[in-house]
């Protein structure tokens, strides 16, 4: 029997499982095959990464995006649970923090409002005067 696939995914961590499974999940009825060299992801990055989440972004395009992101990261658990298992990733939402100096507070003015007109709730202004 042939090996044949209507589409090929190198590499099965976090990009590429999660390509294969939203199309599969968005009704792609094509044959996916998932390469991994690393069949228990001892060596792979996906385990080992500890990156940050944040939805502070300067486009409406970004914003939405990480919004989304947001929700299926707090819906993980539910959706990807089976009879046997429910997976458990650790995800802790924390919070971001940027700095600037005045010059630059008219522009974070601006990406803040247009944060908050795309929903990212709550988000402040602590400032501290330090320079002279």
């Amino acid at each position: 029997m042939e090996n044949t696939a209507d589409l090929i995914i190198v590499g099965g961590g976090i990009i590429g499982s999660s390509l294969a499974y939203n199309l599969l999940n968005d009704g792609y009825e094509g044959k996916i095959i998932v390469f991994e060299k690393d069949k228990m992801y001892r060596y792979s990055s996906t385990p080992r990464c500890a990156g940050g989440f944040r939805q502070l972004y300067t486009t409406k395009i970004n914003i939405q995006l990480s919004r989304f992101s947001l929700q299926v990261y707090k819906q993980f658990s539910e959706k990807m649970a089976t009879k046997d298992a429910k997976p458990e990733i650790d995800f802790k939402q924390r919070g971001y923090l940027f700095l600037s100096t005045a010059k630059m507070m008219t522009c974070f003015e601006k990406q803040w409002e247009l944060q908050h007109q795309n929903g990212v709730v709550p988000s402040c202004w602590i400032q501290v005067n330090c320079w002279t």
